[in-house]
């Protein structure tokens, strides 16, 4: 091997160390402890005591420098260079999460961000004028840098292709599976106990309130983790004291909410995008309620993982065993009552998410009971549809009922109603109480 080889072979050595380490401490950007033990403190000439976040502010300046500049296509590379790095490390998603929102494989992103990173590592080593060898080149061997590699909480070195690509896409595929029932409480401790650091660094109480029992939610854990985790690091950048999660459940839903939440900057503008395509992914939707001047409290809502009871109201029998078969297989359970005077205390005990109610009723028609609803503190805050033959929507809202189909009822539409009424429902927001009542359906605005 000729001199110049030797010197090649110790550049690439020395540059590919330098990424590992680059990598090392991007993936824990908010950990003062792996910051201090970084050889980037050494490279950077950053002293104690503040060097971890004197380290993580070069880091997220650089990134930060790579973003460009408006009119750029959003398809170029060098939006998706910036993208990868900030949404991987300044945001701290797994590669699962990031591949989904950037349309990429597994395989095309790990690609991507080996670009990515080293586009970084250039554009460091130009601004600072780094000499790589003074720091990495006397300890450095090939087995050193092999030894370098560090778990990033995915399993994978983005630096090197893996021999088993397929497995990397199966791997990604398995990932997203249908939902699965998940506790949700889990989920928050999680996402907090990730947002810490970052919150500590702020200065920033973060104050969850977590009710001793909570249904299971029908989720994708890994993307709703994610969700919550960029709402927390919005909210922590708010500039306010404390941040505060509540969770509740209403209707059929189990909602998390979290504020308050600021769009000051493009950055988080960008970031709460990327959590309202999460939240689709994860089985749920994520809405804003107005919570002060600027300020907005972000409201996660993930459907329940058990059936939902509807209470349907009808005197004709086999209009009842309709609703029975246009409800089998769905996330409803059908309860059915013939006698408008039974509703009251079914609702009682079965506690539906919606009732659905015919209005040509013997004795008591259906306009006199869904007043009777209406009045009772069990059942005013259960939105009521009415459902009947008869062409009076109109009156139905008069009247305060949340929905209204005309018969002959179709499963189609059945399931789009009760859909929209227990998303309504859900999208009630507040941190003060998580157990506040939703809001009455009867005085609710029409289309809520």
């Amino acid at each position: 091997m000729s001199p110049q080889e030797v010197r090649t072979r110790s550049d690439a050595a020395v540059r590919r160390a330098f990424i590992l380490a680059l990598r090392r401490a991007l993936h824990h950007l908010y950990d003062v402890v792996e910051l201090r033990k970084s050889p980037l403190c050494a490279l950077f000439s950053l002293g104690e005591p503040n060097d971890a976040a004197a380290l993580r502010h070069i880091l997220e300046e650089a990134i930060g420098a790579l973003k460009p500049a408006p009119g750029l296509s959003p398809q170029s590379d060098a939006w998706r260079t910036y993208r990868v790095l900030y949404h991987r490390y300044v945001e701290q998603f797994d590669q699962t999460s990031v591949a989904v929102n950037l349309g990429l494989s597994i395989r095309q992103l790990r690609r991507q961000e080996q670009l990515a990173l080293q586009t970084l590592a250039d554009w460091l080593v130009q601004r600072y004028r780094l000499d790589l060898a003074l720091c990495f080149g006397d300890a450095l061997s090939h087995k050193d840098a092999e030894q370098g590699k560090s778990d990033d909480g995915d399993g994978d070195d983005a630096l090197a292709e893996h021999p088993d690509d397929i497995s990397l896409e199966l791997k990604w595929a398995e990932r997203f599976l249908p939902n699965q029932p998940v506790d949700v409480a889990e989920i928050v401790r999680s996402a907090v106990q990730t947002a810490r650091p970052v919150a500590d660094a702020q200065g920033v109480t973060v104050h969850s309130d977590l009710p001793a029992t909570l249904p299971h939610v029908l989720t994708q854990p890994a993307s709703a983790r994610q969700v919550l985790l960029n709402l927390l690091i919005t909210a922590i950048r708010a500039d306010e004291r404390v941040v505060r999660i509540a969770c509740s459940q209403r209707g059929a839903h189990v909602h998390v909410a979290i504020g308050p939440i600021r769009r000051r900057t493009e950055q988080d503008a960008e970031r709460l995008t990327i959590a309202e395509h999460l939240a689709v992914i994860s089985g749920g939707h994520l809405e804003y309620c107005q919570a002060g001047d600027s300020a907005q409290t972000a409201l996660l809502a993930l459907p329940l993982a058990g059936q939902v009871p509807v209470l349907v109201i009808d005197d004709n029998a086999d209009s009842l065993q309709l609703f029975e078969r246009c409800l089998a297989n769905s996330p409803y359970r059908f309860v059915g009552a013939r006698h408008p005077e039974q509703a009251i205390g079914l609702a009682e005990r079965v506690r539906p998410a919606v009732i659905v109610l015919d209005v040509m009723l013997p004795q008591m028609d259906g306009w006199e009971t869904l007043g009777r609803l209406r009045e009772h503190p069990a059942t005013c805050h259960i939105p009521v549809v009415i459902c009947t033959i008869l062409p009076q929507e109109e009156l139905a809202a008069t009247l305060g009922a949340a929905g209204f189909i005309r018969k002959p009822v179709t499963r189609e539409r059945l399931l789009q109603e009760l859909d929209r009424q227990t998303r309504a429902t859900a999208t009630g927001c507040g941190l003060g109480s998580p157990h506040t009542p939703a809001v009455d359906a009867a005085t609710a605005p029409r289309g809520a």
